[in-house]
């Protein structure tokens, strides 16, 4: 029977053996998220195509550590029951092995609806056990912080990274993204350098061979590079103003525009507090009406700071200017903190 088949016959069959693993899709969603999905499925076709290249990968600790996981021997029963009776063929143990390789590698819709939290957990506990990946986490802890790789995000992101390195498939499994945005970015290009850097030296001092996919360390990049910008500081923001209304008022809206993970609101009632502070301030915007920016400028802050002038009617010219200055400091803070 699989002489016969078509290239379409196949994607076919492997499709309906997909959504016999998943209750949530059917074949509309695969046949839509094939740009996503579809390396899964040419991969897996090729355990009954291949006739040239026998499978003759050898053991490997790590994926008979991941076979602890309910997916390998479910992966095993529906292999049974579905492709090995449709295609009346019997997949050796080598053929199971390398389905659970594509599985573990690739990205998939098989079992996603069937995953719980203890699956997660042992998940965790087994790649967070790995030497290479303990050693890889080390390297981010010592660049960042402690909170940063204990987050779950950031534990996710390296799973994802991690799970290519698998038989060093690193280098020829694909990324099929576009990056425009990021690349003309200070902020990204800087963290997609350290990034870079940090694998490397990975790589070298557990004798990892060949290069990482430049699409993976832009992908872990750009998760990296959000994970840390949670953990910055939130930016300090000084209302200025000689009525106690004004600054009220400015407070409401800026707690209801930023979240207070972002930003902190302090007043400044200029004709009752001690001004000489200002001087000392780092990476902070400070709005003000227009009419007290030249008494701002004259009190020795740096240019590190932002001084915002607004109208008294809060214009979108304004509001503009609020989001300008606190995305700069943001981006300076950015900086010192990845550079330190």
């Amino acid at each position: 029977m699989i002489s016969c088949l078509t290239d379409s016959d196949s994607i076919q069959i492997a499709r309906e053996f997909i959504i016999s693993t998943n209750d949530k899709i059917d074949m509309n969603f695969l046949e839509c998220t094939s740009a996503e999905y579809g390396y899964f499925e040419y991969l897996l076709i090729l355990a009954w195509k291949r006739k040239k290249y026998p499978l003759t990968f050898e053991k490997s600790e790590e994926l008979e550590s991941l076979k602890q996981l309910f997916v390998f021997p479910e992966l095993k029963k529906y292999l049974q029951e579905n492709l090995e009776n449709k295609l009346n063929i019997s997949f050796s143990d080598r053929d199971y092995d390398y389905i659970f390789l594509v599985y573990c590698c690739t990205n998939s819709c098989v079992f996603a609806d069937k995953w719980k939290r203890e699956d997660i957990e042992l998940v965790h506990k087994i790649i967070f056990a790995n030497g290479k990946v303990k050693h890889l986490i080390k390297k981010f802890e010592n660049k960042f912080c402690l909170d940063v790789t204990q987050s779950h995000a950031f534990k996710s992101s390296i799973i994802y990274f991690y799970k290519k390195c698998f038989f060093n498939l690193h280098c020829i499994i694909p990324d099929k993204h576009f990056y425009l945005d990021s690349k003309k970015d200070s902020s990204k290009l800087m963290v997609r350098q350290c990034v870079s850097e940090m694998i490397d030296t990975w790589k070298k001092e557990n004798h990892i061979p060949y290069p990482v996919d430049a699409g993976h360390l832009q992908y872990l990049s750009l998760q990296i590079f959000s994970i840390v910008q949670q953990f910055m500081k939130p930016v300090q923001i000084f209302i200025v103003s000689d009525l106690t209304a004004e600054l009220e008022i400015l407070k409401l809206y800026l707690a209801r525009k930023f979240s207070r993970h972002r930003i902190t609101i302090k007043p400044v009632l200029l004709n009752a507090q001690d001004l000489s502070f200002m001087s000392e301030l780092d990476n902070s915007v400070i709005i003000t009406k227009k009419v007290f920016a030249h008494l701002l400028s004259t009190m020795g802050i740096s240019k590190n700071n932002s001084i915002v002038p607004i109208n008294i009617e809060v214009n979108e010219l304004d509001k503009q200017a609020i989001v300008d200055a606190l995305v700069k400091c943001e981006k300076n803070i950015f900086r010192q903190y990845v550079l330190k």
